[in-house]
């Protein structure tokens, strides 16, 4: 059984950028609201400097927005990249809906079980709350097209959106090539050391990408659960 929370404790864990399957990053959409040192402030009015509130390092500060516009026509033919929505009243706690990108992580807890009974507190990205709870999340279409919004601070922290505990921009492998050239280029004057991960031969592994990110940026503020996690523990739709 899975428990939505909305903060809490410590813990590093694993990255798993892409094994969820689709493509993509994590990404706020616009009218999402971050809990800042200013109050709540829509993701769309960020600015480098403002101040997040997170659930481990107090006030940190935004170092990068990026945003991608995508068509109605791009979403056709990149359907993986539709947004998704979290109801209001869901497990997750929000009072109203959350519409995000399918790769993009809440944050749960849950009761220790089995082999990974060490992860007290994790992500769960929204596509794969759509699996275990079909109830609150759902694929939407549009034919207006969807914008996608990055929000990047020193390292990957929790953080509060519309009073759901969520999480910033990790610039894993996957994420870094779903940017536009233009934010890969201000992505990579941040952390020169990203750019490495864009010039890899075709014969090196993710976990080798996934590496050089956690050595230029650091790690993900707690692990991530996968699909495949998913079904050791036997979840079940709620």
């Amino acid at each position: 059984m899975v428990s939505f929370y909305r903060g809490g404790g410590k813990g590093k864990g694993k990255d798993h950028d892409d094994d969820c399957g689709g493509g993509g990053m994590p990404c706020f959409t616009p009218g999402v609201r971050l809990a800042t040192k200013r109050g709540a402030l829509a993701v769309e009015d960020l600015r480098p400097g403002d101040m997040l509130q997170t659930a481990d390092n107090g006030y940190q500060p935004v170092l990068w927005v990026g945003r991608r516009d995508l068509t109605p026509a791009e979403l056709d033919l990149m359907p993986e990249l539709r947004p998704i929505k979290i109801r209001p009243d869901s497990p997750l706690g929000n009072s109203g809906a959350i519409l995000v990108s399918p790769q993009h992580r809440f944050f749960i807890r849950r009761a220790l079980l089995g082999d990974l009974s060490s992860l007290r507190e994790s992500f769960l990205r929204a596509r794969l709350i759509c699996q275990v709870a079909p109830q609150t999340a759902s694929v939407q279409t549009t034919d207006r097209g969807i914008s996608y919004l990055h929000v990047l601070t020193p390292r990957h922290e929790v953080i509060f959106a519309d009073g759901v505990a969520t999480e910033t921009l990790w610039p894993g492998p996957m994420a870094l090539r779903g940017l536009s050239a233009r934010d890969q280029h201000e992505l990579f004057t941040l952390f020169p050391d990203l750019e490495a991960v864009m010039t890899a031969g075709a014969s090196r592994k993710i976990d080798d990408d996934r590496a050089l990110v956690r050595s230029a940026y650091g790690a993900l503020a707690r692990p991530d659960l996968t699909g495949a996690d998913l079904r050791a523990l036997n979840f079940k739709p709620q």
